[in-house]
C-alpha cells in the first residue's frame, strides 16, 4: 500500500514534469522520458516485491496451519497413549500400576485423617477351564464381561483394577 502511494506521487510528479517539458523544447522531453521510464521501472519493482511478500506470507500461513494440525495430532496421540498406558486394553479397567498409584492416594488421605478404605482381591476360580474348553477368545470375552459387571456393580466410588489374567482388585 505504501509503495502504491509512492507510485501515485511519482505519477503526479511525472505529469507535472511532462507539462513543464511540453511547454519548453529540446532536451526536456528526453528527461521526461527518462523520468517516466524510471518511474515505471520502480512501479514494476514495487509490484514484484509486493507479490513476493504476499507469496511468502501465504507460504508461512500454510506452514503454520500444517504445524498446528500436526501438533494437535501429536497431542491426541499422546493422550491416547497415556490413557492406554493406564488401563487394561481388554477390560478398560485400571492396570496394576495405575491401581496401585490410585490406592496410594487413598492411603495417604487415610493416614492424614481421611476416611478408611478396604481392598478386595478377586480371583476367578477355574477360569483356565473356560480357556481350555472354549478357547482364549471366549476366555477374553468372559474376562471383559466380568469387568463390565464389576464396574456396574461397584459404582463410581470404587477404584477397580485388572492387574492381569483372571484377577481383579477393588478399592472400597
Amino acid at each position: 500500500i505504501e509503495r502504491g502511494l509512492r507510485s501515485e506521487i511519482l505519477e503526479r510528479t511525472a505529469d507535472r514534469i511532462r507539462n513543464v517539458a511540453s511547454r519548453s523544447s529540446g532536451r526536456a522531453d528526453e528527461d521526461v522520458v527518462m523520468i517516466v521510464l524510471r518511474e515505471q521501472t520502480m512501479r514494476d519493482q514495487a509490484i514484484r516485491e509486493s507479490l513476493e511478500l504476499l507469496s511468502n506470507r501465504a507460504l508461512l500461513a500454510g506452514l503454520l496451519e500444517s504445524a498446528e494440525l500436526e501438533r494437535e495430532q501429536v497431542e491426541a496421540e499422546r493422550d491416547e497413549l497415556e490413557t492406554r498406558s493406564k488401563v487394561c486394553a481388554l477390560t478398560g479397567l485400571l492396570n496394576r500400576d495405575t491401581f496401585i498409584a490410585e490406592v496410594g492416594h487413598l492411603l495417604s488421605a487415610h493416614l492424614a485423617g481421611g476416611p478408611g478404605f478396604g481392598i478386595a482381591y478377586l480371583d476367578l476360580d477355574y477360569f483356565k477351564v473356560v480357556n481350555l474348553d472354549f478357547g482364549h477368545h471366549e476366555g477374553s470375552r468372559a474376562i471383559a464381561h466380568f469387568g463390565e459387571c464389576l464396574k456396574a456393580a461397584a459404582g463410581e466410588s470404587c477404584i477397580i483394577g485388572h492387574p492381569h489374567g483372571d484377577e481383579f482388585l477393588v478399592a472400597i
